[in-house]
């Protein structure tokens, strides 16, 4: 089962029509703590209990490939909390990082950081080496976890975090030229950051990067402040399957999607429309617009689709986006954007069983 899921996997990249159309879901603490019934506070704190959370969904659903798999999760704070912004823990939530802008001229005084001694980046790669010394073969033989896997939040996204959101979207109006000496810098050091993660997962061969900042920019500003650095990172690991992961609304640089550079779409907003099903209508433009261009992964609602509706309801709406997103390959069903937390096991399992009726047609 597990190499015709790859291979399906491989095709829909490709442009392929595959056998069966791969599920592939975004896998974060907040859902899997919830289906594994752990407090979140212990799996960001507990290496062996992350990793024993993050294979357990592996094991119970063994037809969907989950992205990122096993990895050092600690939600959005590992980027900055390297240039020095606190950490805050919660029990229940991801931690998060307080900015550390007060004045924009702040950001001419940031320092590069040691991806092997600031924040929680040291912490990340030890974890990294506790579950290489801990993991079983198999996970990473037959399912590719660990092994080449590279994983980093976007620069803009990163940048944002550092000043504060509205500092930074302030700046770009303000201060571009400080915002571009801030994105040059934290490029940098994402880059760096990926490099030593090859330290210890090996040679790239998937890069995954999470950046919302888009749907809260021009499509000219996306076009100067976020498409050249976010390319820069991409080209930098030519050899490496790349997946850019944004669930807002993009339908204003939708087009523009495929120039970043990556291999996969993880996406959720593509219109702005009012119709009855507006997610299935996401899912058309998208596929028009660029479908011939990049792998489309979605887009299912994570809340009123996936979490809300009853099983038999959801088993409907995944056909109805696979008789879209399949035809052509390019197309991973998925949830538009992380799973919910609480999203029922059933729910899950009506996604695989609309791919295995389709297959049977």
């Amino acid at each position: 089962m597990l190499e015709e899921v790859l291979n399906n996997f491989n095709k829909s990249i490709n442009g392929e029509e595959p056998e069966r159309v791969p599920i592939v879901v975004w896998t974060t603490g907040p859902s899997l703590t919830r289906l594994e019934g752990v407090k979140e506070i212990d799996y960001y704190l507990k290496p062996a209990l992350k990793l024993k959370t993050q294979l357990s969904f592996q094991d119970n659903f063994p037809e969907i490939i989950s992205l990122t798999g096993v990895y050092a999760d600690f939600g959005s704070a590992v980027e900055p909390s390297a240039f020095g912004c606190p950490v805050v823990w919660f029990d229940n939530q991801p931690p998060y990082t307080k900015p550390i802008i007060n004045s924009i001229s702040d950001v001419l005084h940031l320092k590069m950081p040691n991806p092997e001694e600031n924040g929680l980046m040291r912490k990340a790669l030890k974890e990294y080496e506790y579950m290489w010394a801990h993991i079983e073969k198999k996970y990473v033989e037959d399912y590719g976890n660990l092994e080449g896997l590279g994983y980093s939040l976007g620069p803009v996204e990163t940048s944002a975090l550092i000043m504060g959101y509205d500092k930074f979207l302030i700046g770009l109006y303000d201060n571009p030229k400080i915002i571009h000496t801030l994105l040059e810098m934290v490029t940098k050091a994402t880059i760096k950051w990926l490099r030593v993660q090859e330290k210890i997962n090996g040679k790239l061969k998937r890069l995954y990067v999470p950046d919302h900042m888009p749907t809260q920019m021009s499509k000219s500003h996306f076009k100067e402040f976020f498409l050249p650095y976010l390319k820069e990172i991409y080209n930098e690991f030519p050899k490496a399957l790349k997946l850019y992961h944004n669930e807002g609304n993009v339908s204003h640089i939708l087009t523009e999607i495929p120039n970043i550079g990556a291999d996969i779409f993880h996406f959720g907003i593509t219109t702005k429309s009012n119709v009855a099903s507006p997610a299935l209508k996401d899912l058309e433009v998208a596929k028009k617009a660029i479908g011939d261009k990049i792998c489309l992964m979605g887009n299912l609602d994570p809340v009123k689709e996936m979490l809300f509706l009853p099983p038999k309801r959801v088993l409907g709406i995944c056909k109805s986006r696979l008789d879209v997103g399949a035809p052509g390959g390019r197309y991973f069903l998925s949830s538009a954007g992380g799973m919910a937390p609480g999203t029922p096991h059933e729910n899950i399992k009506a996604m695989i069983t609309s791919v295995e009726m389709r297959s049977l047609k």
